[in-house]
């Protein structure tokens, strides 16, 4: 999580064309969002995994 923090912090500070800090705070909003949104993403791939895993063990019995 550390990383993504330092990520997002030089992602902004990086872009020029942000100029005030409303823009800087609406760009580093939006790259927290995208993050978690990928996390959630990750987080239900691998319940769909284990859920399929699951059943195949089940019917294999």
């Amino acid at each position: 999580m550390m990383k993504e923090i330092e990520f997002i912090s030089r992602l902004v500070e990086d872009n020029q064309y942000l100029t005030t800090e409303e823009e800087k705070g609406w760009y580093r909003s939006a790259l927290y969002a995208a993050l978690n949104w990928g996390h959630k993403i990750d987080r239900e791939q691998e319940a769909y995994r284990m859920e399929q895993k699951r059943k195949s063990i089940i019917h294999r019995a």
